[in-house]
């Protein structure tokens, strides 16, 4: 991955998360995406440009990313620990696999509703986000069989 690749894909992940940020991404991946923030974080900090970074995340204009990208760009090219430090991050945000699995949402029921048995099973290496029975209306009576989520 050459240097100009890897600041592409770390603005990408640092601006996709901001965009995100009100939806449930996971906490596995929410925290690896929080490293790769704080890696380059610190990288600018230690430089005095935390301030492009900060700029980009509050106003995510496209002049705003990609100034912090031709500075991330210039960071990485500059150094080859913080490269290898990116990348790592990058690959491992890249393979994560995360599971959404989310069963009765968003449900109004007015008159009577049965629903039987529910099992919510997750790939055993991915990570999973498992929700059950959310933002229900119920106006009558309601009956749910045994609800099983496995992770």
């Amino acid at each position: 991955m050459e240097s100009i690749t890897t600041a592409v894909l770390v603005t990408t992940l640092i601006f996709k998360a901001v965009e995100k940020s009100g939806e449930t991404i996971g906490e596995a991946l929410t925290s690896k995406i929080s490293q790769l923030i704080n890696v380059v974080r610190e990288k600018f900090k230690s430089k005095n440009v935390e301030g492009i970074l900060v700029q980009a995340q509050e106003v995510p204009t496209e002049t705003n990313k990609q100034m912090f990208k031709s500075i991330l760009e210039m960071q990485i090219s500059q150094d080859e620990e913080f490269e290898k430090t990116l990348k790592s991050l990058v690959n491992e945000i890249q393979t994560f696999d995360q599971t959404e699995q989310i069963f009765l949402k968003d449900i109004d029921v007015s008159g009577d509703a049965e629903i039987g048995d529910i099992v919510q099973n997750k790939k055993s290496s991915s990570s999973a986000n498992q929700e059950a029975a959310v933002n229900l209306k119920v106006g009558g009576s309601l009956k749910i069989g045994n609800v099983n989520q496995q992770s």
